[in-house]
């Protein structure tokens, strides 16, 4: 394989919202979840957040590289990545159950807070970590509402409990400062930019 050839994208998550962010660039990546649950680790303080996500970006990066054959890593270039919502003094991953998606929505509301998406990419020849962040503010959401939407489920899998188009769609006042697919779990403006600053050639 030449210097110049480009590499399968590899990516780490079993996010279905990364995976469309990519195939809408146009990517074609292949997937494959890392074997880590990082949901057992436990979170430094907040003015620590954005080394964290960093650190569990690259962290799952380096799981799924190492799972590859010595052949399929010389070809690709594995993504991992990572989201958490900073709130004040407070650094927010997924929920585990009700009570805490309850608890995350209540502190959100009628607040600003901040989305960090940290991303690895992971190959023989390249090794590149990075974080993007986007402010969010939350209008104020009414106590019924909270109720109804934790009842949901829909809070499941998503840093900070929400995803923010399906909430934007479902009427939430939200508004934001900076790239909505860092918000969405991938920063694609950040990432383009970085494959092409760096040569990197992906499909």
């Amino acid at each position: 394989m030449t210097d110049n050839a480009p590499l399968q994208l590899v990516l780490a998550s079993s996010s279905p919202r990364r995976k469309l962010l990519l195939e809408e660039a146009g990517f074609s990546p292949r997937v494959v979840p890392p074997t880590i649950d990082d949901g057992e680790l436990v979170p430094p303080d907040a003015s620590k957040a954005l080394d964290w996500v960093a650190a569990l970006a690259n962290l799952k990066a380096r799981n799924v590289f190492d799972g590859l054959t010595p052949e399929q890593q010389a070809r690709s270039l594995v993504l991992g990545s990572d989201t958490v919502v900073i709130s004040r003094d407070l650094i927010i991953g997924q929920p585990p159950d009700e009570d805490a998606a309850r608890s995350i929505i209540t502190r959100l509301s009628g607040n600003r807070h901040t989305v960090a998406s940290g991303v690895a990419l992971l190959g023989q020849r390249h090794r590149r970590v990075f974080v993007d962040t986007t402010c969010v503010r939350v209008g104020e959401i009414p106590e019924e509402e909270i109720e109804s939407y934790v009842a949901s489920g829909a809070w499941k899998g998503k840093a900070g409990g929400y995803n923010y188009s399906e909430r934007l769609l479902a009427g939430w006042d939200l508004a934001w400062e900076g790239d909505t697919t860092t918000i969405m779990g991938l920063p694609m403006l950040r990432l383009k930019r970085v494959l092409g600053l760096e040569g990197i050639r992906v499909y």
